[in-house]
């Protein structure tokens, strides 16, 4: 067990990459509209669609059963090897395999989603993209998270979102080779990471497989899966339904106005974090100033949630109206 002055410090370092994580893709908003139409955007929202419930599939709720039972065998260093490196195995194979379908039914899925085979070679690359870039690296930051490595943990979250915010600029402004830009990036970004951490855990945990520890993990797992279904259309029905009924380009303007908007949720559930036991304390105080204190308390953070996402908006409208305002037809439409 870690004391609290330990626990402070990870929370502060957990911290740092989960804003870098935010601020960079931002940043790059007024670059790419530069470059990429609101139907770019659109189709790379819709693609998304499909690599984000593959890996769902690949993955079948391992990730959890990893995390659970790490602790299982937190003590046995053998053990926990063959955890880890069986987890890795078993979404490596379904990987390959929903690949393989992929690759046969690429034309197909292009069509379901964007009613033309153009983008059937950007939905198998985003799918494979999107797997190391999240699903196979995320063992690794499990791994570290549980091992209270807080400090190893944002290290290579920072140079995962560093180099792939690099290699974006890279591949859309300088190459301009579009979306592809954007996918290639994250599917080396994914790799390369996937790669370095491989080499780093090989050194200092040999390869072992269990088949039986996997199959006990898959025991565990495979319940969760059909929370794929419900997360795909609960966070990207929206999206297809504006495809079918608007168009692409209504896709691709709502997809960034999420992004941005989030960005204000997360701001604004950090502050939450910071008030919300102040708040219980003088709600449940027997000293009835505290009670009447909370709305005075609570006013310095409604204000700083109503600035920041003021400007969130104002940028995003902005942005709208300086890059995509003189290729759309209607600029109050996107903006």
């Amino acid at each position: 067990m870690i004391n609290k002055s330990q626990q402070i410090y990870n929370l502060f370092i957990y911290m740092i990459p989960t804003g870098l994580a935010y601020l960079l893709p931002f940043l790059t908003i007024p670059i790419f509209t530069r470059i990429l139409s609101p139907e770019d955007y659109g189709i790379l929202s819709l693609v998304m669609i499909y690599a984000v419930f593959m890996c769902g599939l690949a993955n079948f709720g391992m990730s959890l059963a990893f995390e659970r039972n790490y602790f299982q065998y937190k003590n046995n260093p053998e053990k926990l090897a063959q955890l880890f490196y069986s987890s890795i195995v078993f979404v490596m194979i379904n990987f390959a395999v929903l690949a393989g379908l992929t690759y046969l039914i690429k034309g197909k899925v292009s069509v379901f989603l964007t009613d033309t085979t153009q983008y059937d070679i950007l939905i198998l690359t985003a799918f494979a993209a999107t797997f190391f870039f999240t699903t196979a690296n995320n063992f690794y930051f499990t791994y570290f998270k549980n091992e209270e490595r807080a400090t190893t943990h944002t290290k290579y979250t920072i140079l995962s979102s560093v180099l792939y915010f690099t290699l974006s600029l890279f591949f859309v402004v300088y190459l301009k080779i579009g979306i592809m830009g954007i996918v290639i990036a994250q599917l080396i970004t994914g790799v390369s990471l996937f790669m370095i951490l491989l080499y780093s855990f090989l050194k200092r945990m040999p390869f072992l497989f269990n088949i039986n520890i996997m199959l006990e993990s898959i025991k565990i797992s495979y319940p969760l899966t059909p929370r794929i279904f419900i997360g795909v259309i609960n966070n990207h029905f929206d999206k297809y339904m504006i495809s079918l009924l608007v168009s692409l380009g209504g896709v691709g303007v709502y997809d960034i106005g999420k992004k941005i908007s989030y960005q204000a949720f997360t701001f604004m559930t950090i502050l939450q974090n910071v008030f919300n036991p102040q708040v219980y304390q003088r709600m449940f105080s027997k000293n009835t100033q505290d009670g009447k204190s909370i709305g005075r308390y609570l006013t310095i953070f409604l204000y700083a949630s109503i600035f920041v996402s003021s400007i969130l908006f104002y940028t995003n409208v902005t942005q709208c109206h300086l890059f995509w305002g003189g290729r759309v037809g209607s600029r109050v439409h996107y903006c």
